[in-house]
């Protein structure tokens, strides 16, 4: 007997409080703000400019679902939404306080998973594909990358010593007689591993591939990735050794990187029938077996994970009847309208506080942006200049969109003292240096009893100690917000000492010492790195407040 769906439509207000879209549409003006903020993140990293293809992925995939006439249909569970409603709302709340957009959107996913309990049409894949939009917390994703590249970098040099290309591989770089080739430059765009894992979750859904099935693609995908770049890195070696053509830059690196990943869609879909090939379901005619197909639980186990609902056969499948003709209670009513009021007044709060996309940076000071090599003193505390660089950087890197770094050496050891900027709020240096592949070891404060924060660490290779302090443009201190619920941005809102929509600038000034011998232990090396970074910070300090340096501010 077919599914039989009887939906009797709602008009007027009542009729959008019963549909399961308008949760989804409220909670999405209520995140807005910091959902605008969660893209602009994600979009400043390169590895993660694939979410547009999964935004417009759902649409078209809804869309397919709802005018399919063999669509797949879902028994509505109120509780399961109301329940992902509720937690939606809460973590929502929670992530305006913190002022978080990965909270947010994770927020937001749970008013979409409860979407997807009340529709009648199975859209759990579509809401799949829509958590590809959550971001690695912590810098987990740049430690990946990073792994990555060190994998890619280590079967990339002994590929190129089987064909007899002269190179020396450093780190990340591959290094030639006559240039050098950073394997994160080579690995970049849309061969990336988070583009081919969420092409290969793409491919899953279209193709109405299970659950289970749609992970092995995506695990197939990732192991497809690694040898697409390494393909990658290894064709740009040979063109530039062999036939003296760089395809490291412009049109040719675009052109060599939009070819590898159709070869990688056809690997992929390749792969797909592979597993379909060797993870088949088992068909069982009960009319001439001895056993029933209900009684074999390893079977019914076997093609729950890899026989596609819409393709199994009728005598697999439960018969029931969808009955809609009950539309939604009063409690749910009541539920809607909270969850809605809830929404709305996080929404406020955002405008009128300024988040997002409604706040304005007082910029950066003419005096910071001027620091050059002269701008510090040649000997300080003991420590003689020897090189200055500037560095830019995307504009939502963890390390700061613009850094002015100075070297200092003092006999055998070497420090390099910086400030980066600009920085909206605080910025927990540790997570960087966390992801990308340092240990940290126990951090304190400094002697001094001033706000700067200190710890060793140490990788495979190295150890040191870095010192790191923030300030504003008026060159007050800014003491970390740790284990607080509510953003310092709320206290200075409520106090009085910010105003609406205009973010106040921060710097962070930071002094690092990393030496193969370095022992964090020894306190006349880590007193020396103090006195140094002591005397930077208020050189800097004063740089920032527009002070020369030597007068009162």
């Amino acid at each position: 007997m077919s599914d039989t769906i009887r939906h009797t439509a709602g008009s007027g207000f009542g009729g959008w409080l019963k549909s399961p879209a308008f949760p989804v549409i409220v909670s999405t003006l209520g995140c807005l703000p910091l959902l605008i903020v969660h893209f602009q993140q994600l979009w400043s990293r390169p590895h993660y400019q694939y979410f547009p293809m999964v935004l417009v992925s759902v649409v078209i995939l809804l869309q397919l679902r709802r005018t399919d006439p063999d669509r797949e249909f879902s028994e509505p569970r109120p509780f399961l939404a109301g329940m992902a409603l509720l937690l939606g709302l809460g973590l929502a709340v929670y992530a305006v306080l913190r002022i978080s957009p990965l909270l947010c959107c994770a927020a937001w996913l749970l008013t979409v998973a409860a979407f997807a309990a009340r529709s009648s049409i199975n859209a759990w894949s579509s809401w799949a594909l829509l958590c590809l939009l959550l971001r690695l917390p912590q810098g987990r994703d740049v430690w990946l990358i990073q792994w990555l590249q060190k994998v890619t970098t280590r079967v990339s040099s002994g590929v190129l010593d089987q064909l007899r290309i002269d190179h020396i591989q450093e780190g990340n770089v591959l290094a030639f007689p006559d240039r050098k080739l950073f394997v994160e430059e080579a690995c970049s765009g849309v061969v990336s591993l988070f583009t081919i894992l969420a092409t290969a979750a793409i491919f899953g859904a279209f193709l109405r591939r299970s659950g289970f099935h749609t992970l092995l693609l995506m695990l197939a995908g990732a192991f497809w990735a690694g040898g697409a770049n390494i393909l990658r890195v290894v064709t740009i070696a040979v063109f530039v050794e062999k036939m003296g053509i760089d395809l490291t830059s412009g049109w040719p690196h675009d052109f060599l990187g939009l070819a590898i990943f159709c070869v990688t869609l056809v690997v992929l879909l390749s792969t797909d029938g592979l597993i379909r090939f060797l993870f088949g379901p088992i068909e069982i005619d009960e009319s001439s077996s001895l056993e029933s197909m209900d009684g074999n639980q390893l079977v019914r186990l076997w093609n729950w994970l890899f026989w596609p609902v819409h393709e199994r056969p009728v005598g697999l499948l439960s018969e029931r009847t969808i009955d809609q003709s009950r539309p939604p209670g009063a409690l749910w009513g009541f539920l809607v309208v909270m969850v809605a009021v809830g929404f709305f007044s996080i929404g406020a709060l955002q405008i009128w506080g300024g988040i997002g996309p409604f706040s304005a940076g007082l910029g950066v000071g003419p005096a910071v942006e001027g620091l050059s090599k002269e701008s510090l003193p040649k000997e300080m505390a003991g420590w003689a200049m020897t090189e200055f660089r500037r560095e830019s950087r995307h504009a939502s890197s963890e390390f700061g969109e613009r850094s002015r770094q100075w070297t200092y050496r003092q006999g055998d050891s070497v420090a390099v003292v910086s400030i980066d900027y600009p920085f909206p709020e605080w910025h927990d240096l540790a997570v960087c240096y966390r992801g990308v592949g340092w240990t940290l070891g126990k951090r304190s404060r400094l002697p001094d009893g001033t706000t700067a924060v200190q710890f060793p660490l140490k990788n495979s290779e190295e150890s040191g100690w870095l010192i790191y302090d923030m300030f504003d443009q008026n060159g007050a201190p800014y003491s970390p917000p740790s284990g607080e619920w509510v953003h310092p941005r709320w206290r200075r809102l409520f106090s009085g000492d910010s105003s609406h929509w205009t973010l106040p600038t921060y710097y962070q000034v930071q002094i690092l010492s990393v030496a193969p011998t370095l022992e964090p232990t020894d306190p006349r090396a880590v007193a020396r790195l103090q006195d140094l970074f002591q005397e930077f910070r208020e050189s800097i300090r004063q740089h920032a407040m527009d002070v020369t340096p030597g007068e009162q501010p």
